[in-house]
């Protein structure tokens, strides 16, 4: 709950970043997704992270294309987020949505 006050103002930055703000969106999200992945899908499933799901995820997927090892930072990006989901069913099948939209993404990308 403390935190939830960082959730406004990194979907405003989210929503209207572009150039090099746009570029470490992915990585500072990855970052916290490691730390904490409960946290944004809490805030995500909640509404207090005010921006659609692929808003986000682009940006994690934009990230990993570029890393060395993509598939694999994939990987380990999908077990970070399952392994750290709460337990409740509907926030299980919002993991769910938001790791199909990763890869989504990221088919899409690496066939370009």
């Amino acid at each position: 709950d403390t935190r939830d006050y960082f959730a406004p103002a990194f979907g405003k930055i989210v929503e209207k970043s572009d150039g090099a703000l746009s570029e470490v969106i992915g990585m500072y999200t990855i970052e916290s997704i490691k730390k904490n992945a409960n946290e944004l899908m809490t805030w995500l499933e909640n509404g207090i992270l005010k921006i659609k799901i692929d808003q986000i995820t682009q940006y994690i997927v934009y990230e990993l294309v570029m890393s060395n090892e993509p598939e694999l930072d994939k990987t380990k990006l999908f077990r970070q987020i399952r392994q750290n989901a709460p337990d409740s069913f509907n926030n299980l099948q919002y993991v769910k949505t938001f790791i199909d939209s990763i890869e989504e993404q990221f088919q899409i990308l690496m066939k370009d």
